[in-house]
């Protein structure tokens, strides 16, 4: 699950979680890559 991906989904809970993820210092490692931080 990456942040972008959820955020195209239809369920808002799903893109909810992964922004709670994210912002809690937890982001998946694609994610990171799409933002460039995980180089």
């Amino acid at each position: 699950m990456t942040l972008f991906s959820e955020a195209a989904a239809e369920d808002g809970e799903r893109f909810r979680l992964a922004l709670e993820r994210f912002f809690a210092g937890e982001p998946d490692h694609r994610t990171l890559e799409l933002i460039g931080g995980g180089n």
